[in-house]
């Protein structure tokens, strides 16, 4: 069940589909969860719901936020998601997999952070991006994640990778 409200995120999206599609080939059980960008709250809600330890939802819109905290209560699973607008995360735990679906811009930028909340074998979920823009990514995410796949659909694509051990 998921209203979007005015935030990003009905599932209908080819990058919020794509996203969707990896998590359900690759449940993240018992996986602490961060979904940067997480707008309606979509991704972070169904990586609970597909077991989950727990998941945190950022979003730089308190629109969003509260659009997130409402889904996760109408799926029951609010004791599993924590949305917040502010970038401060809990570093005392990496992350088992971080989903980003945003710019391509902001996902360069935020590279250095990302390969900072995960350890090694972390999986890496990209997506928001168009075709043209793949290779350009992949080469600046190279220094922290070994890309392992990349999928399209339309124009839009999906980058996963997998955190190795380089600092």
């Amino acid at each position: 069940m998921l209203d979007p409200g005015i935030a990003f995120g009905t599932g209908t999206h080819p990058t919020t589909a794509l996203c969707l599609r990896w998590l359900d080939q690759h449940p993240p059980s018992q996986q602490r969860v961060l979904d940067f960008g997480c707008g309606s709250g979509i991704l972070a809600v169904a990586a609970a719901l597909l077991g989950a330890k727990s998941v945190i939802a950022i979003d730089h819109d308190p629109m969003a936020v509260a659009a997130t905290l409402d889904n996760a209560q109408k799926n029951e699973v609010a004791h599993l998601v924590q949305a917040t607008h502010q970038q401060r995360l809990n570093l005392e735990e990496p992350f088992g997999l971080l989903i980003a679906n945003i710019l391509a811009r902001p996902l360069i930028d935020l590279a250095p952070l990302f390969a900072r909340v995960s350890t090694q074998n972390s999986d890496i979920i990209l997506s928001g991006l168009v075709q043209e823009q793949t290779q350009q990514l992949i080469e600046h995410y190279q220094r922290w994640f070994t890309i392992t796949t990349t999928q399209q659909e339309e124009e839009w694509m999906l980058i996963h990778g997998v955190r190795n051990n380089k600092p």
